[in-house]
């Protein structure tokens, strides 16, 4: 019975020590060890090309016509009131003229056509919904369907958010970016022909 008890004895006193040199071990590694993280992968969408809009808008009162112009973007377009329910858009794109004609319809609503297709701008409580079908500089048709929401009542102020456009309207100047895969300059520019016509429609 005794040799029993001392072999348990032995065997405990044993099992403390090999605890604690298990515990010593692994306290000396942790303070030894370089514990690196790694750093969290960034998901980049190569298949966005996001450009810049800064595009700088003009009013003369006198004659009802807006013009604005982007030299980065190579984007000019001059818009005037020539009757109470007509106007004439000139649009240049990289050195190209295009005329469009637009048309208002009701009070607050507009028609745009032109040689690359047709925009519609619908009025509902300040908003616009933008639709349309145009083709690009590559003869590629793209359908239009965008909503400009205002955000202040002076007829000059709005917002555009959609799948790769982001506008914001003011009665100086229009900015933001925009994804050249999905809308080329072309059919900007005829957004922002829109976009000018509703402002010119509010010049008192």
């Amino acid at each position: 019975m005794q040799k029993i008890l001392a072999g348990l004895l032995l065997f405990g006193n044993l099992s403390f020590l090999s605890a604690l040199e298990i515990e010593d071990f692994r306290i000396s590694d942790i303070k030894q060890a370089k514990i690196e993280i790694p750093a969290p992968k960034m998901e980049i969408d190569k298949s966005k090309n996001n450009a810049y809009l800064w595009f700088h808008t003009y009013i003369n009162e006198s004659i009802k016509e807006i013009s604005g112009y982007d030299y980065s973007t190579r984007i000019d377009i001059r818009v005037r009131k020539v009757f109470d329910d007509q106007f004439q858009a000139d649009i240049r794109v990289n050195n190209n003229y295009e005329w469009v004609t637009i048309r208002k319809v009701f009070n607050k609503d507009f028609d745009i056509s032109g040689s690359a297709g047709y925009v519609n701008a619908r009025e509902w409580g300040g908003n616009y919904n933008i639709s349309g079908n145009l083709r690009d500089e590559n003869g590629k048709y793209q359908y239009l369907n965008l909503t400009m929401f205002k955000r202040f009542d002076d007829g000059f102020s709005f917002n555009i958010s959609a799948n790769g456009l982001y506008l914001n309207v003011d009665k100086n100047d229009i900015s933001g970016n925009f994804d050249e895969t999905i809308y080329s300059k072309k059919v900007l520019g005829y957004i922002l022909s829109t976009i000018l016509a509703i402002e010119a429609n509010n010049i008192k």
